[in-house]
């Protein structure tokens, strides 16, 4: 019985050295089957020699295989540092980008290309994220007070043309009884339209709403104006 179970023991090993995507997560296991073999009594001398050398034979192969996975590990883990090293250097030279769309929008395909690089040995880790992190925030703050800027800037635009649409719909073209007054409000409209070139965007929502109010008040007075005329 002590033969048969020192036998599977034997080929439990040599099939965790066999597994080698699951080699260092088996590892405790593989103590545990160690303790347990030596554990075990005696077998006969007749194949005590030979089950022993298949036993050290089944170690060494996982030992081999583990030191293999490790070195693989190691490898990946540099490689990827070297790689996330290069990313946090790019966020980093963002900060000197002008244009903070373009930072912005260079600084999501580094996120993503850091979700797909592997990981980094644990010890440095939170030291390399940190790094990229701070680089980051660098950015998207910026960003935020880009649009935040944009925002009141496209708030002050909103009041200006508003103001403006109220001048014009606040003229009485109906009093208009000579070609010299026609000619006065005609410098009054023109004046308008050029305080309204003057004014950058409004919001989105507005912009259009407001030019559409601005240019109907505009027409209608072209138009009397040329029915006058006429």
């Amino acid at each position: 019985a002590n033969y048969e179970r020192k036998s599977a023991i034997i080929a439990e090993i040599n099939e965790m050295a066999a597994d080698t995507d699951n080699v260092n997560r088996l590892f405790p296991k593989f103590k545990d089957l160690q303790q347990e073999f030596k554990s075990i009594g005696g077998v006969s001398p007749t194949v005590v020699s030979e089950l022993w050398k298949n036993y050290q034979d089944a170690i060494e192969r996982y030992y081999d295989q583990l030191k293999i996975n490790k070195d693989l590990r190691d490898y990946d883990f540099k490689k990827n540092l070297d790689i996330r090293q290069l990313l946090c250097a790019e966020a980093e030279k963002l900060a000197e980008e002008n244009d903070i769309i373009v930072a912005f929008k260079r600084l999501q395909d580094l996120h993503e290309k850091w979700r797909e690089t592997g990981p980094v040995a644990k010890e440095i880790r939170e030291e390399i994220w940190t790094r990229f992190k701070d680089a980051s925030a660098i950015i998207n703050k910026k960003y935020q007070a880009f649009f935040e800027e944009r925002k009141s800037r496209e708030q002050e635009n909103e009041t200006a043309k508003t103001a403006i649409c109220e001048r014009v719909e606040a003229l009485d073209f109906e009093s208009l009884k000579s070609y010299a007054a026609w000619d006065e409000m005609t410098k009054n409209i023109i004046a308008a339209q050029e305080d309204w070139k003057k004014l950058g965007f409004a919001s989105k929502k507005m912009n259009n709403v407001l030019f559409a109010r601005f240019r109907e008040t505009c027409d209608k007075f072209f138009a009397m104006k040329a029915e006058y005329f006429k």
